[in-house]
This record gives structure tokens, C-alpha cells and sequence, in this order.
């Protein structure tokens, strides 16, 4: 099941070629827009419906994403639409777990598919680094060792999607 769409299309003298692709292995579609030869954006969207999608149905959803992408680059409107692809990054909370000596970190980044790789300073120097993936609807919960230090401690959390990266600190401390 190899499939795509490729389009040219001209806007205010700008030619523009987009292409769209199922990554089956990720379970992504997959746009990208070249203007003279250079990627200048990507839309990118997990594919919706689970597992047993006929490639009909994956078909229609890729074909779905390319026309959006036509029609916004039509529209003069490509900036706004490659901007809602780009990554967001959200703090939704910490919570301590004291008798097992850990701290859990709740973030959601949007859009998904993303994978994050997260470093926890203190004043001493770098106390851990852990990586994940965000779950289908966003959310990531980084899990690290705690200690009366992590109070003064900086989060430091780079989000990656197909649209781009994001990179965000957090200062911990006490409430």
C-alpha cells in the first residue's frame, strides 16, 4: 500500500509543489511544501480510525490533508495553516511521590505525533535526562528522581513533531 499525491500549484507568481504520503510505519500523514526545491513547510496528522482502516479510508484522509493544503495555499492562508502545525508545549502539573523518591511531570504537546527529550538542572549541575513519547492525545509524563534539590531546579524540555521543534524551560519550586 504505497500511495501519494503530488500537486503544482502557482500563487502571486510563487510555485509551489506539494506532496503527500502515508509513513505507515509511524501511522502519519505526511505534506510537505517545495517552493524551488526547498521544504518551506509540513503538515502532519496521525491517521484516525485504529488499526483495521481500509486503505480506502486511509486513502480519503490523506487525500483529505493534500486538499487542505491546496486550498490554503490558494487562499493566501499557508502561514496560518503550517502555523497551527507547529509544536505547542503545555505544563499541566508535577506531583511528588516522597516514599518512592521520584517526581512526575505532566506536559501536553500538540501536534502529536511528538517525541520529547526532557534534562533536570540543579545549582550542582545535571541531575537526570529522560526521553519520551507523547501519548496519542498529547499528554507525556517524565518521571524523575527527587530530592529536596529539585525544588530550585530547571526543567529543560524539547518537544519534536513532524512540524518542528519547541524548546521550554521550567524553574521548579516550592508552593
Amino acid at each position: 500500500m504505497v500511495f501519494g499525491f503530488n500537486s503544482e500549484i502557482t500563487r502571486d507568481g510563487t510555485s509551489y509543489h506539494v506532496q503527500s504520503e502515508l509513513r505507515a510505519a509511524e501511522r502519519l500523514l505526511d505534506t510537505q511544501i517545495f517552493v524551488g526545491g526547498r521544504c518551506v513547510g509540513r503538515r502532519a496528522a496521525l491517521l484516525t480510525g485504529g488499526e483495521g482502516l481500509s486503505e480506502e479510508d486511509i486513502r480519503e484522509q490523506l487525500k483529505e490533508q493534500h486538499r487542505q493544503v491546496l486550498t490554503a495555499v490558494r487562499a493566501g492562508e499557508l502561514e496560518r495553516l503550517l502555523a497551527d502545525s507547529r509544536p505547542v508545549l503545555h505544563w499541566l502539573g508535577v506531583q511528588v511521590r516522597t516514599q518512592e523518591q521520584t517526581m512526575l511531570v505532566r506536559l501536553r504537546v500538540h501536534p502529536v505525533p511528538a517525541s520529547i527529550l526532557a534534562r533536570l538542572e540543579t545549582a550542582e549541575g545535571p541531575r537526570a535526562s529522560v526521553e519520551a513519547a507523547a501519548a496519542p492525545d498529547g499528554t507525556v509524563e517524565l518521571e524523575f528522581p527527587f530530592d529536596a534539590a529539585v525544588f530550585t531546579a530547571t526543567l529543560f524540555v524539547q518537544a519534536k513533531t513532524a512540524g518542528g521543534s519547541i524548546a521550554q524551560k521550567f524553574r521548579l519550586h516550592r508552593k
